[in-house]
């Protein structure tokens, strides 16, 4: 993640996790997770929409395939 944009092997993803929403005012991030993480075979790295409250592979890294349950409904290769 570089000034809230997400890179997948230097391609930027088309999302912007740079600002929250708080009572209608715009937040600026506290560094959110600017470093470079290696996700290893067969594992996901899973983001919520809402990264200032999301429980997500921020909290507990990589989550291995085999772990997943649910329909994807969209990624980036």
């Amino acid at each position: 993640m570089e000034k809230g944009r997400i890179y997948i092997d230097g391609k930027k993803l088309d999302a912007f996790y740079g600002q929250e929403q708080s009572r209608g005012q715009e937040l600026e991030t506290a560094n959110l997770g600017e470093n470079e993480i290696e996700v290893p075979p067969d594992h996901v790295f899973v983001l919520g929409d809402t990264w200032w409250r999301s429980i997500d592979s921020q909290l507990f890294g990589p989550l291995p395939i085999s772990a997943v349950r649910g329909k994807v409904i969209g990624y980036e290769k």
